[in-house]
Protein backbone atom coordinates (compact mmCIF):
# COMPACT_ATOMS: atom_id res chain seq x y z
CA UNK A 1 0.00 0.00 0.00
CA UNK A 2 1.29 3.25 -0.99
CA UNK A 3 0.07 5.00 1.79
CA UNK A 4 1.87 2.73 4.73
CA UNK A 5 5.26 3.09 2.87
CA UNK A 6 4.73 7.07 3.14
CA UNK A 7 3.61 7.39 6.12
CA UNK A 8 6.62 4.89 7.53
CA UNK A 9 9.36 6.81 5.75
CA UNK A 10 7.89 9.93 6.79
CA UNK A 11 8.01 9.22 10.26
CA UNK A 12 11.51 7.70 10.11
CA UNK A 13 12.59 10.73 8.33
CA UNK A 14 10.92 13.32 10.69
CA UNK A 15 11.98 11.79 13.88
CA UNK A 16 15.87 11.00 12.29
CA UNK A 17 18.77 13.31 13.93
CA UNK A 18 20.05 16.01 10.65
CA UNK A 19 23.93 15.38 9.94
CA UNK A 20 24.21 19.29 9.73
CA UNK A 21 21.97 20.79 12.64
CA UNK A 22 21.03 18.13 15.19
CA UNK A 23 17.22 19.07 14.25
CA UNK A 24 14.84 17.21 12.40
CA UNK A 25 15.35 16.63 8.62
CA UNK A 26 13.48 18.61 6.14
CA UNK A 27 11.73 16.50 3.52
CA UNK A 28 8.92 16.55 1.45
CA UNK A 29 6.93 13.66 -0.53
CA UNK A 30 5.77 13.33 -3.96
CA UNK A 31 3.48 10.74 -5.19
CA UNK A 32 2.75 10.47 -9.18
CA UNK A 33 -0.42 8.79 -9.83
CA UNK A 34 -1.75 7.83 -13.47
CA UNK A 35 -4.93 9.44 -12.21
CA UNK A 36 -5.89 12.62 -10.80
CA UNK A 37 -4.98 12.80 -6.66
CA UNK A 38 -6.27 15.53 -4.53
CA UNK A 39 -4.62 17.00 -1.74
CA UNK A 40 -7.65 15.59 0.36
CA UNK A 41 -7.20 12.39 -1.23
CA UNK A 42 -3.69 11.84 -0.20
CA UNK A 43 -4.48 13.04 3.13
CA UNK A 44 -7.09 10.64 3.73
CA UNK A 45 -5.20 8.00 2.17
CA UNK A 46 -2.12 8.96 4.73
CA UNK A 47 -4.66 8.77 7.69
CA UNK A 48 -6.09 5.52 6.63
CA UNK A 49 -2.49 4.11 6.49
CA UNK A 50 -1.16 4.99 9.62
CA UNK A 51 -3.80 3.56 11.73
CA UNK A 52 -2.86 -0.35 11.24
CA UNK A 53 1.59 0.39 12.07
CA UNK A 54 1.42 0.68 15.46
CA UNK A 55 -0.56 1.33 18.92
CA UNK A 56 1.01 4.74 19.86
CA UNK A 57 -0.74 7.96 18.75
CA UNK A 58 1.06 10.52 16.26
CA UNK A 59 1.58 13.79 17.77
CA UNK A 60 -0.46 16.18 16.19
CA UNK A 61 2.30 18.54 15.10
CA UNK A 62 4.17 15.28 13.34
CA UNK A 63 1.30 14.29 11.45
CA UNK A 64 0.32 18.08 10.26
CA UNK A 65 4.14 18.36 9.10
CA UNK A 66 3.48 14.69 7.47
CA UNK A 67 0.69 16.44 5.65
CA UNK A 68 2.18 19.80 4.56
CA UNK A 69 4.88 18.08 3.35
CA UNK A 70 3.29 15.73 0.74
CA UNK A 71 1.84 16.92 -3.07
CA UNK A 72 0.72 14.61 -5.67
CA UNK A 73 1.20 15.22 -9.41
CA UNK A 74 -0.92 13.27 -12.60
CA UNK A 75 0.97 11.55 -15.00
CA UNK A 76 1.96 8.55 -17.33
CA UNK A 77 5.23 7.22 -16.98
CA UNK A 78 6.25 7.14 -20.67
CA UNK A 79 5.33 10.88 -20.98
CA UNK A 80 8.01 13.34 -20.97
CA UNK A 81 6.23 16.14 -19.64
CA UNK A 82 4.85 14.14 -16.39
CA UNK A 83 8.59 14.39 -16.09
CA UNK A 84 8.67 18.25 -16.76
CA UNK A 85 5.86 18.91 -13.75
CA UNK A 86 7.58 16.28 -11.62
CA UNK A 87 10.37 19.17 -12.12
CA UNK A 88 8.52 21.91 -11.15
CA UNK A 89 6.86 20.87 -8.04
CA UNK A 90 10.51 18.74 -6.94
CA UNK A 91 11.70 22.63 -7.00
CA UNK A 92 8.65 24.06 -5.38
CA UNK A 93 9.05 21.34 -2.72
CA UNK A 94 12.42 22.57 -2.10
CA UNK A 95 11.77 26.18 -1.54
CA UNK A 96 9.05 25.25 1.01
CA UNK A 97 10.66 22.58 2.50
CA UNK A 98 14.50 23.13 2.62
CA UNK A 99 15.25 19.83 1.70
CA UNK A 100 18.48 21.09 -0.20
CA UNK A 101 17.74 20.05 -3.23
CA UNK A 102 18.20 16.13 -2.41
CA UNK A 103 15.96 13.69 -3.84
CA UNK A 104 15.44 9.90 -3.25
CA UNK A 105 12.78 8.50 -6.11
CA UNK A 106 11.06 5.30 -4.52
CA UNK A 107 9.71 3.07 -7.30
CA UNK A 108 6.56 1.17 -6.01
CA UNK A 109 5.61 0.51 -9.28
CA UNK A 110 5.49 -2.65 -11.37
CA UNK A 111 8.60 -3.93 -12.32
CA UNK A 112 7.67 -3.45 -16.03
CA UNK A 113 8.15 0.36 -15.55
CA UNK A 114 11.19 0.46 -13.64
CA UNK A 115 13.12 0.87 -16.57
CA UNK A 116 11.19 3.47 -18.11
CA UNK A 117 10.64 5.98 -15.43
CA UNK A 118 14.75 5.63 -14.74
CA UNK A 119 15.25 6.49 -18.72
CA UNK A 120 12.35 9.43 -18.39
CA UNK A 121 14.29 10.69 -15.44
CA UNK A 122 17.57 10.49 -16.71
CA UNK A 123 16.20 12.08 -20.00
CA UNK A 124 14.59 14.65 -18.12
CA UNK A 125 17.98 15.63 -16.10
CA UNK A 126 15.99 14.84 -13.07
CA UNK A 127 18.74 12.70 -11.70
CA UNK A 128 21.88 14.93 -12.26
CA UNK A 129 23.49 15.71 -8.74
CA UNK A 130 25.43 18.67 -7.77
CA UNK A 131 28.61 19.06 -5.68
CA UNK A 132 25.96 19.75 -2.90
CA UNK A 133 23.08 17.69 -3.61
CA UNK A 134 22.32 14.15 -4.23
CA UNK A 135 19.80 11.65 -6.46
CA UNK A 136 18.92 8.28 -4.99
CA UNK A 137 16.75 5.63 -6.79
CA UNK A 138 15.00 2.86 -4.66
CA UNK A 139 13.31 0.14 -6.43
CA UNK A 140 10.82 -2.50 -4.49
CA UNK A 141 11.32 -6.25 -5.43
CA UNK A 142 10.23 -8.21 -7.42
CA UNK A 143 13.62 -7.20 -9.83
CA UNK A 144 12.20 -8.92 -13.01
CA UNK A 145 10.89 -12.04 -13.60
CA UNK A 146 13.33 -14.51 -14.11
CA UNK A 147 17.39 -14.17 -14.37
CA UNK A 148 17.97 -12.84 -17.85
CA UNK A 149 14.96 -10.38 -16.97
CA UNK A 150 17.01 -8.87 -13.84
CA UNK A 151 19.79 -8.55 -15.74
CA UNK A 152 18.30 -6.41 -18.64
CA UNK A 153 16.57 -4.33 -15.75
CA UNK A 154 19.92 -4.09 -14.16
CA UNK A 155 21.32 -2.80 -17.65
CA UNK A 156 18.59 -0.51 -18.14
CA UNK A 157 18.90 1.08 -14.74
CA UNK A 158 22.63 1.74 -14.69
CA UNK A 159 22.71 3.07 -17.84
CA UNK A 160 20.68 5.56 -16.23
CA UNK A 161 21.92 6.16 -13.14
CA UNK A 162 25.20 5.09 -11.67
CA UNK A 163 25.31 2.15 -9.82
CA UNK A 164 26.30 3.98 -6.53
CA UNK A 165 22.44 5.59 -6.86
CA UNK A 166 20.22 2.53 -6.97
CA UNK A 167 18.99 0.76 -4.32
CA UNK A 168 16.79 -2.44 -4.07
CA UNK A 169 14.34 -3.21 -1.43
CA UNK A 170 12.01 -6.02 -0.62
CA UNK A 171 8.61 -5.28 -0.65
CA UNK A 172 7.99 -7.04 2.04
CA UNK A 173 10.40 -5.42 4.20
CA UNK A 174 10.02 -2.42 2.68
CA UNK A 175 6.82 -1.92 4.81
CA UNK A 176 8.31 -2.84 8.12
Amino acid sequence: NWAVTAYSSACRALSAPTVCGGGSVDWSALGVWRESCSQKALSDGLRAARAPLGTQGVAAELWARIEQSTDSCEGEFDDSQTYARVGKLLLDLEARHRTGGNVLFYLAVPPQSFGTIATQLRATGLLTETESTWRRLIVEKPFGHDLNSSRELHATLVAAFPGRQIFRVDHVLGME
